[in-house]
């Protein structure tokens, strides 16, 4: 290294280039040489540790003292006995007293009223009289009831028309022997209307009467 470092600087010389101990100088210019620092080395220092034995000591050991107990023997007390006094109880008889009776008030509720559903008969009794009415009308109609037969007719219907209203008006109904009278009445009426609406006895459109047996 140090020939190669004479030689560089013999070509510099060479060239015209003054140089010093600390640089050279090239074409004008001073170049300073760089310091090279060498570096130590320390070897560390390596201290061998120390081991140090723990002491051991030993532990102890005290006996326990053992006390035996003193058992003191129970005394025991024969108990007295008393013989208990027995008294006999004084007997005292019972003082009975009669009862004083009164007598239970008793309320009787109404006895209930039943009323007996009464039996009328005004709709049959009415309905026969209707049906007797259209009867003579329509006999009169056909020219069967002669003016004096009609009148008969409707007067028998017309008192027991009468007597249906009565019975009516004294109750308001018309009971069983009631109906029985009337229906004996309407049954009469009805042979008669049967009677004198069939006979030969007709009116002629003249107004005259007719008989097959009248010359």
């Amino acid at each position: 290294m140090m020939k190669l470092a004479l030689a560089a600087s013999a070509a510099l010389a060479l060239t015209a280039t003054s140089a010093s101990a600390n640089g050279y100088w090239q074409d004008g210019v001073y170049y300073s040489t760089p310091t090279v620092t060498t570096n130590t080395y320390t070897t560390p220092s390596y201290t061998t540790p120390t081991y140090t034995t723990p002491t051991v000591t030993t532990p102890t050991y005290t006996t326990p003292t053992y006390t035996t107990p003193t058992v003191t023997a129970p005394t025991y007390t024969t108990p007295t006995y008393t013989t208990p006094t027995y008294t006999v109880p004084a007997y005292q008889a019972p003082v009975y007293s009669a009862p004083a009776y009164v007598a239970p008030s008793i309320t009787y509720a109404p006895a209930p009223t039943y009323v007996v559903p009464q039996y009328d008969g005004k709709q049959r009794v009415r309905q026969r009289i209707r049906n007797q009415r259209r009867r003579i009308e329509r006999a009169e109609a056909r020219g069967d009831l002669r003016p004096r037969e009609e009148d008969r007719l409707r007067s028998r219907l017309r008192e027991i028309r009468q007597t249906f209203r009565a019975y009516r008006d004294n109750d308001g109904v018309i009971g069983r022997y009631e109906e029985d009278q009337l229906m004996r009445m309407l049954n009469r009426n009805s042979r008669r209307i049967a009677r004198l609406a069939n006979n030969d006895r007709t009116v002629r459109y003249d107004d005259q009467y007719y008989s097959p047996y009248r010359r």
